[in-house]
């Protein structure tokens, strides 16, 4: 099982907003639950002044894991190349 619920919020047009959007996952097999809370920051930005990219940082402490098994936190990097129309 996989569920990635996401919020946003933009800062007008700044280009800088709020996020969150954890992977919460199950295995029905052994009942081992994965469940991150957080969130984190992004800005949009031109790349060599053409190229628009969007950058976010985020952290997530996963309030639910498998004992002795898994990570407590999670910290995620995205860089997305953008190509509006």
């Amino acid at each position: 099982f996989l569920l990635q619920p996401f919020v946003n919020y933009n800062f007008g047009k700044t280009g800088t907003f709020l996020t969150s959007a954890p992977i919460a996952t199950a295995n029905w097999r052994t009942g081992d639950w994965v469940v991150p809370l957080g969130g984190g920051l992004g800005q949009i930005f031109k790349l060599f002044g053409k190229q628009a990219v969007s950058a976010t940082l985020q952290a997530y402490y996963n309030v639910v894991h498998p004992q002795d098994l898994g990570p407590e936190w999670q910290i995620r990097f995205s860089l997305a190349f953008l190509f509006p129309k």
